[in-house]
């Protein structure tokens, strides 16, 4: 395996997670230095909101001290498992000892354990299995857990769109109360999810708006694709032709994720082609070929079977909305397919209902415009269902 000093193409392309060298992060700079901003302000707690493989946890990675302490979400079942995540990589050692949770101040309160805990920076525990299912650990026992750890410490959140409802609720209580307690409490959440909008993942809840500030990420323009693939040229010494870089770019709609993948797989073609001292047009097109059927069996793994099943009035629609490149109006997609193909507006619609079923696309109800469930499916899609131009000639055409 590669390591961070040896530079290859595995290290320099790493779709799927934060690149290893931190330039590799392009086009992020407003971003990361409004999280800063955040950080330091009294009170105050980012959360990276975006669709799936913009580059939301690249960019808390990159942009936090490298002492900070990331916990995926996915991983735990619960609040208390958080809890004890949160703590243990804090490095508070937690034990259980009793059925009973005991606070020398409140004395007993509604838990079920007692826990030890005693700060120890030359190791860490992970805490008993004993009584951890009945445990009901809260926020304010959280809280009152970290207050033993005098180091600020900066706690990365990720994957919060997995979260379970409760574990969400205590969540938002405990940034409630740590945020009317800002000037003693010195430790800092930093959340990232999947989603619009931070009611989107934690809901309705009035404190969310006071205290925890969003940083949604857009997809990057065609300029910084082209300047990441450029640098990936620096860092490996080597030349990827400009027109290929360009087309690259323009393919990925601005998703960082297909151009690693893209990137990757091409260099992988060319690192395995003996006969060519350079990188080459076919190097991309099977570079591109197998990127899509790795982003089908990681990232969009959930439309692995269901893609080579869709019948043929589902790719139209598809196909359709590539074409249009924007959100459409169902009856300006029938319109469309009506005239160029045999299909008939009955099993066009039936062909609409299974695709949102099926989760490709959302049905925006108030004027039954359609849409890509999610904007990655677009530049892998279009790969596979887009007019193709395998020729050389035809595919600079437009350069």
């Amino acid at each position: 395996m590669a390591t961070k000093n040896e530079v290859t193409y595995q290290n320099i392309f790493t779709p799927g997670s934060p690149p290893v060298y931190s330039d590799m992060l392009i086009g992020r700079e407003e971003e990361a230095s409004r999280l800063l901003s955040i950080l330091e302000s009294s009170g105050q707690y980012p959360f990276v909101l975006g669709p799936r493989g913009i580059g939301k946890t690249s960019l808390v990675k990159n942009s936090l001290p490298e002492n900070f302490i990331q916990i995926e979400v996915n991983t735990v079942a619960n609040f208390t498992e958080l809890s004890f995540a949160i703590l243990n990589e804090c490095g508070l050692n937690i034990s259980i000892t009793n059925n009973t949770y005991e606070n020398q101040q409140v004395g007993k309160i509604g838990g079920k354990f007692l826990i030890e805990a005693s700060l120890d920076s030359s190791s860490k525990t992970t805490s008993s299995e004993k009584g951890i299912a009945n445990a009901q650990f809260n926020a304010y026992m959280l809280e009152s857990e970290m207050r033993k750890i005098k180091d600020r410490k900066i706690i990365f959140l990720d994957e919060m769109d997995t979260l379970d409802n409760g574990t969400k609720h205590n969540l938002v209580s405990l940034i409630k109360a740590i945020s009317n307690k800002s000037d003693t409490f010195p430790h800092k959440f930093v959340f990232a999810g999947i989603g619009k909008e931070v009611h989107s993942i934690f809901g309705e809840h009035p404190s969310i708006s006071r205290n925890i500030t969003p940083i949604y990420l857009k997809p990057l323009d065609e300029k910084n694709i082209f300047i990441f693939l450029s640098k990936a040229e620096e860092h490996l010494q080597l030349q990827i032709p400009d027109k290929i870089k360009k087309i690259i770019a323009i393919e990925s709609l601005g998703q960082p994720y297909y151009a690693q993948q893209v990137g990757f797989y091409m260099l992988e073609e060319f690192n395995n082609d003996k006969s060519s001292k350079t990188i080459n047009i076919q190097h991309y097109l099977k570079g591109k070929e197998r990127a899509f059927e790795s982003a089908f069996s990681s990232l969009l793994f959930k439309y692995k079977f269901t893609f080579y099943k869709l019948s043929v009035s589902e790719k139209e629609i598809l196909k359709a909305l590539i074409r249009f490149y924007k959100p459409t109006k169902a009856s300006d997609i029938y319109k469309q397919l009506l005239s160029i193909t045999n299909l008939n507006r009955a099993s066009l619609e039936e062909a609409v209902h299974n695709l949102s079923n099926k989760e490709y696309i959302t049905i925006r109800q108030s004027d039954q415009t359609l849409l890509f469930k999610e904007s990655l499916l677009l530049p892998f899609l279009k790969t596979r269902l887009g007019e193709q131009k395998t020729d050389q000639s035809q595919l600079f055409l437009d350069f």
